[in-house]
This record gives C-alpha cells, structure tokens and sequence, in this order.
C-alpha cells in the first residue's frame, strides 16, 4: 500500500509540473530523479572566486595559456621563477620573470627539474634536477652561473622539495618506498633523516619548519625538541604547499576536496574535487578560504607587503596571478 502511495503521489506532481509549469525538468530540481553524469555538462569558471575580505586587488600576471608549476617568489619580492611546459611538448624548463609583476620571461636553459627553491640573496636558487636518471640537488643562479650538484650522490630516490635558509637545506626524499625530510648542509654534508612527510618550508626566524604527513595533515617540527606539532588535518581532503608568510605568523596552503558547482546551465550542482587555498594562523586556527569555484589555485608563493602570488586555471589556461592578502589575527 505504501508503495502505491508513493507512486501516486509522483504521478500527481508530474502532472502538477505538466499543467502549471509546463516543463517536466523542474523534477530534477526536488532531486527525485537523478541525471546520468554523462548528460552534465561542467564549465570551467573564466574568473576566480575569492573571500575579497581577505583577498584584494587579483590581478593575472601571465597570458600565455601554457601549463606551469612550482612557483617561487624570490625573497625580495622582486622576481618569480616557476616551471613551465615548452610548447608542443611535455617537458618542463624553467623560467624567470626578472620583474614579477611583468609577463616579460626569460627561459634559463634548464630543463628536467621538478621542484625549486630561493637562496635568500634573491639571486641564486636550488632546484632538484635530473643527472642522467637520478634526480639530485643541484645550485645555480638567475645570472646564468652554470650548476652545482649538491649532492654528488643521491640521498634517496626523488630527492625533491628543497628549501634553504641559511647553510641548511631542507628536501623530501623516498627512502625505503616512504617519503622522509631530511636535513642537509649547503655542501650536500651531514645528511639526517628527521621525520615521515613532505613538502617542507622553513619558518623564516624560529629553528623550525611546516610540511605535509599523511596526505591529511599539516604539522609543524621544532628542530630545537624535534617535537611535530599537529596544526590542522582533515580526512576528506589532501594538502599541499604550506608556506608561512614572512613574517611567520599565517601559512597558506592548497586543500584538494569537494566543491559544489553549477552544471548544466545553472540546472543541477554537481560535487567534483578541485585545488583551492586557504590560511591558517601559525598555531593552526581560524582557517579561512581565500579561494573557491570550478577552478584549480596551487603553488602560493608570498611576496612583500602581504602580496600573495599562485597558479590558476581559470578559462582552462595555466597562469599566474597575484592577490593583496588582508591578514588579521
């Protein structure tokens, strides 16, 4: 009896959206019926979404179309390098804008690389490159100063990530199939394993530093103690990239989840996993969104006086773009 209930009650509000409305699609809109997901359309955004309370004056910075990755902002804030996709090919080189707030770029002739990071005279930089089949920490600089191998020797296998502040280099490596960080000097010396994670940043004053363990959580290790703080996880998404800002009291990050989106004309939401950023105070509170929509943000990278650079695909295109950040405690 429930049954027939049920079943005579749908047919008198088909005949409902019949007579007065004239157009059956509005059940989809009380969600009784579901679309085959191959019948929905998404379309990626032509803008970026942001909180503009926290987010100000977005502005593109490139217009290339090509796709990019690895982001750094020098120390100074003056230039950017970033790596990008030669045309017609998928190998990644590595380039410079000499000014970051100008599309002028100046390829480097290095190629095969796949993370970077700034010495802090804002002029020679590290990067984890490719020696034959090996991938090896090697030093270079934006005036066309040859190459350095770091390490002579692999430390594990992809050794990656490095960050250098001072004579210390903080990288990723895999060792054993897991992904340690690892601390070395300058001169590829005095190598120490210090804890399951990856992609770490130096705190840019305390003996310290924020990376990634899990997937699901961004933690902090005082090298002082060698205790891992716990900042902020979720199980239903991923981080990359937490960065501390200059003056490291904030660490923006980029949180992989699910996002609700229009399809299909505005008909239908429709939930998919995209790269958004977000900010965290230093101690792991007041986490707040600076970015959402159908769009891919990744890669942020802090500029002077509070400017905040990144990668979008906004309009399907790779490009990078650079946002005031109104940070308050």
């Amino acid at each position: 009896m429930k049954a027939k209930r049920y079943f005579v009650s749908i047919l008198l509000l088909v005949l409902f959206c019949f007579t007065f409305t004239g157009c059956f699609t509005t059940m989809w809109l009380f969600g009784l019926f579901d679309d085959d997901d191959d019948d929905v359309e998404l379309t990626v955004d032509d803008k970026i979404t942001v909180d503009t309370g926290v987010m100000q004056n977005v502005v593109k910075i490139t217009g290339d179309g090509l796709g990019k990755s690895h982001l750094a902002v020098s120390p100074d804030g003056k230039s950017l390098l970033y790596m990008q996709k030669t045309e017609n090919s998928s190998v990644w080189e590595l380039i410079l804008l000499k000014d970051a707030l100008s599309p002028a770029r100046t390829p480097l002739g290095i190629r095969d690389l796949n993370s970077l990071g700034w010495y802090n005279d804002s002029k020679t930089f590290i990067y984890s490159g490719l020696d034959g089949t090996e991938e090896k920490l090697i030093r270079s600089s934006t005036a066309g100063g040859g190459k350095t191998y770091i390490t002579r020797n692999t430390i594990g296998t992809a050794d990656g990530w490095p960050r250098i502040k001072k004579n210390k280099i903080l990288c990723q490596t895999k060792i054993s199939g897991t992904i340690q960080i690892v601390c070395l000097n300058d001169n590829g010396t005095e190598i120490t394993i210090l804890v399951e994670g990856k992609q770490p940043f130096w705190h840019p004053t305390e003996n310290k530093f924020v990376f990634v363990q899990n997937d699901n959580a961004i933690c902090e290790m005082d090298l002082n103690s060698y205790q891992v703080t716990e900042l902020y996880s979720d199980k239903d998404s991923k981080f990359f990239s937490p960065t501390y800002s200059i003056d490291g009291k904030f660490i923006v990050f980029t949180q992989y989840g699910s996002v609700n989106i229009s399809a299909n004309g505005g008909k239908k939401s429709q939930v998919v996993n995209r790269h958004h950023l977000f900010l965290i105070n230093s101690d792991g509170t007041n986490r707040t969104q600076l970015t959402s929509g159908n769009v891919n943000t990744m890669y942020p990278s802090w500029g002077q006086n509070n400017e905040l650079f990144f990668i979008s695909d906004v309009g399907g295109k790779d490009e990078i773009w650079k946002a005031t950040v109104r940070k308050t405690n």
